[in-house]
């Protein structure tokens, strides 16, 4: 009898050891983060990849890209109109954010840039987004610390996060984007690949998108 359960014991061992391997390790191994491919020095259009943040449907037919900054009034006031044309039909547009910053012009954006990526690793990006467009030039570091607190982020994950600074190749590589690509400004906008040269509103927008 004692053999018996000396075995069971054994076996319950093997299983319970198996299922730790199966759940963490192997995970660990096949899920790993994906690398971020180098970009060229010469851009026509702008490359989509899974660091850039989707609002709107992911397998929509429409794809607006925006490369901003979070201390760009122009940007913010955009914002709005770029909301609406996503409302609009919100199964066939998508909205992609590329960061831009332009730290000559607005020395707080960068930092900002990298908050929003550590916002966007806990699942937050797009509240990150929005509540640091609406700071805009109070972009300071307890400026952007309370607007983590505010929309809920764990703050203890956060601080980690921005102390590492490991989202700056994130934002240092669509800032290479937008050098890449020859941009100038902050807003500037590409609809399915295409630079948009028009006015900044959602009717305007939109006309472009429906004669496509």
């Amino acid at each position: 009898m004692s053999n018996k359960i000396l075995l069971l014991i054994l076996s319950l061992l093997a299983v319970t050891t198996l299922a730790i391997f199966l759940i963490v390790v192997i995970p660990e191994k096949v899920i790993q983060k994906q690398e971020i491919e180098a970009v060229p020095t010469k851009l026509e259009s702008p490359p989509i990849s899974f660091i850039d943040p989707i609002r709107g449907n992911p397998n929509a037919n429409i794809t607006i890209i925006e490369y901003g900054d979070f201390d760009c009034p122009l940007c913010k006031t955009v914002e709005s109109e770029l909301q609406a044309v996503i409302a609009e039909s919100p199964n066939k547009r998508r909205l992609i954010w590329k960061d831009a910053p332009n730290v000559g012009a607005h020395p707080n954006s960068f930092v900002a840039a990298m908050a929003a990526r550590c916002a966007q690793d806990q699942g937050y990006f797009w509240d990150m987004h929005d509540k640091m467009l609406e700071l805009g030039s109070s972009l300071t570091a307890d400026g952007i610390k309370n607007t983590a607190k505010q929309i809920g982020l764990d703050v203890g994950i956060f601080d980690n996060c921005m102390s590492s600074e490991v989202t700056r190749p994130v934002v240092q590589h669509t800032l290479d984007e937008a050098i890449a690509l020859d941009l100038t400004g902050t807003p500037t906008i590409f609809i399915n690949g295409n630079l948009y040269s028009g006015a900044l509103t959602r009717e305007a927008i939109t006309f472009v998108i429906d004669a496509l």
